[in-house]
């Protein structure tokens, strides 16, 4: 595909697969492309499958069917249909051509990375217009190039006016199907689908078709080019993504800018999604890519972002589903589902707590077969349905220009094992914890029977501490951690560690930063210069003296208490 200047240029995006090659084996595909299915394999959703083709095939779509006869004829010898298969989300049949399987879609290639537009720019673009709100008459922002906008506001409305934001979603109907296919590509717009008596049919695609790499950036195109028109002509606020248009908009011309888009789509020749479910006014609350994004403290400067309702609930029945199984075990379609899920479930939080679930998930599913599931998974889905189910909205507020606390902490592990932490809150005297840990309370911490050292957990769990210590003083703040054990932040940063133990101190910590609307940054400091280290060792050294460092009592977790504190 050539250039078109609406996407960076990618030399990486070339075909994979010459025209020529792509051709030779053209006939060899049509043989095995034809292949008869076994006898008794017809089932409801192969069934579905063959209605929804033929529905296609009724709304001209589709021509057929065909035979390889028959299509020779029309396109030459050398032509390769894709197979048709589905899949199901949630109680929906999706039909699927498979591009990939004869070379069709990596003899695509273009010169540019697609750049989609999602959840992320209807957060920027509602956050920018609250936030630009100043002094009740006029808009002012800076924009991503380093230009200041500074328009006045229309005096009806005022600032609560202009904050007072609603939004909606228009959805194209069938948008693929409204975008015809080349007749100079026919030879590889072609689909076999299985049929009732369990031989395959062959149909011309006239549009383009889901499953062929060249529609995406086709449709795609069309897709960036309305919300351009919308925005350059019509003075719309609009997120496009695939066939879903996001608006964003305030309360008083809100029904207008809705007649002003579906006038566009229809001047153009579109056809939008009209049902009661689809075509939904606009309101402070309302679903955009699976989201439910809330404008009701807009005026506060708050935008509240949420699952959509259902989600959660659906994944919780699933998990309960395999974990109550008596053998509990987890095939590799199960954990593809379920990652994608948690990740796009969780990710919306814009919080971490899942990522782990997702990553051995991720692994689960290389591996062809169901198998028993492991301790760490096991707790690793639990997590994350309670997680999910007690997240609550993640409430995005305006950016802070408070300068960020700084801790930093150690572990000791030698004769005894001893964290310690040093706090600096700016406009308040520095802070320190020193303690020793119980041994019964650090004995869960050893995965074998005549292990010693704990210094992964000792170097972890001073964080943590940290955190429940100072709590007042990190609630929805900006916090960088100084630590000087490598294995210990990139636990922190990936929020994953293969041992269990040390596993479930990072959940903890990642757990508590959500729910306390805390961002933390992990960072290395070298050993000599960790001015934790002589309270991790229950000594207080020269330069936390000349600091005056003042000592408090450290806050453990529930269960647990210090055997010995500093004091």
């Amino acid at each position: 595909m050539p250039r078109t200047g609406i996407w960076q240029p990618d030399p990486l995006r070339a075909p994979k697969m010459s025209m020529r090659s792509l051709w030779s084996g053209a006939r060899e595909a049509q043989k095995k492309v034809m292949t008869v299915e076994e006898a008794g394999r017809w089932t409801e959703d192969d069934a579905e499958l063959w209605d929804l083709t033929m529905a296609e095939e009724r709304a001209g779509n589709l021509a057929g069917p065909y035979t390889p006869e028959e299509i020779e004829t029309q396109v030459g010898r050398l032509w390769i249909a894709a197979r048709r298969f589905s899949i199901r989300q949630g109680e929906k049949l999706r039909p699927i051509d498979d591009f990939s399987e004869f070379g069709v879609n990596a003899a695509f290639g273009a010169s540019e990375k697609v750049l989609m537009k999602n959840l992320d720019q209807v957060v920027a673009w509602s956050r920018a217009w609250a936030e630009g709100v100043a002094s009740g008459s006029r808009l002012q922002l800076v924009d991503s190039a380093g230009y200041l906008w500074d328009e006045p506001l229309d005096r009806d409305w005022g600032e609560e006016g202009a904050c007072r934001l609603v939004g909606r979603v228009a959805d194209l109907k069938q948008a693929y199907k409204q975008l015809p296919s080349s007749p100079a590509h026919q030879a590889l717009g072609i689909v076999a689908v299985k049929s009732p008596d369990g031989s395959r049919k062959l149909y011309k695609s006239r549009s383009l078709m889901f499953g062929q790499a060249a529609a995406v950036y086709g449709f795609l195109r069309f897709s960036r080019a309305i919300a351009a028109l919308g925005t350059s002509l019509l003075a719309l606020v609009l997120i496009e993504f695939f066939d879903d248009f996001t608006q964003v908009e305030p309360e008083d011309s809100a029904q207008s800018a809705q007649d002003a888009m579906e006038d566009l789509l229809e001047l153009l020749g579109w056809e939008l999604s009209t049902s009661d479910e689809k075509r939904k006014p606009f309101a402070q609350v309302f679903v955009s890519l699976g989201v439910q994004v809330n404008f009701s403290q807009m005026v506060d400067r708050r935008l509240l972002l949420e699952n959509k309702p259902g989600r959660v609930e659906a994944i919780e029945a699933q998990v309960e589903a395999i974990l109550k199984a008596p053998e509990k075990k987890l095939g590799f379609k199960d954990a593809l589902s379920l990652r994608g899920k948690v990740a796009f479930s969780e990710g919306q939080t814009h919080c971490r707590l899942t990522a782990f679930v997702a990553r051995r998930l991720s692994e689960w599913s290389s591996y062809m077969g169901a198998r028993k599931i492991p301790e760490d998974l096991e707790y690793g889905l639990r997590f994350a349905v309670a997680h999910l189910k007690s997240a609550g909205p993640r409430v995005i507020r305006p950016k802070s220009e408070e300068p960020p606390i700084i801790v930093f902490t150690d572990g000791a592990c030698e004769d005894r094992t001893s964290i310690g932490g040093v706090v600096f809150v700016p406009g308040r005297a520095p802070e320190t914890f020193g303690c020793v840990l119980r041994e019964r309370d650090i004995s869960d911490w050893r995965s074998k029977n005549d292990q010693k050292q704990v210094i992964g957990q000792a170097e972890i769990f001073p964080i943590l501490v940290a955190k429940l210590t100072w709590a007042e003083y990190f609630r929805g703040k900006r916090v960088i951690y100084f630590i000087d054990n490598e294995s210990a932040k990139i636990a922190l940063i990936r929020a994953y560690s293969p041992i269990l133990a040390s596993l479930k101190l990072v959940m903890d910590c990642s757990a508590w930063d959500f729910h306390n609307e805390c961002s933390s940054w992990y960072a290395r400091v070298p050993t000599i210069c960790n001015i934790a280290d002589s309270p991790s060792r229950m000594e207080l050294s020269s330069v936390l003296g000349v600091l005056g460092a003042i000592v408090v009592e450290p806050i453990f977790p529930s269960g647990m208490v210090p055997a010995e504190i500093l004091k």
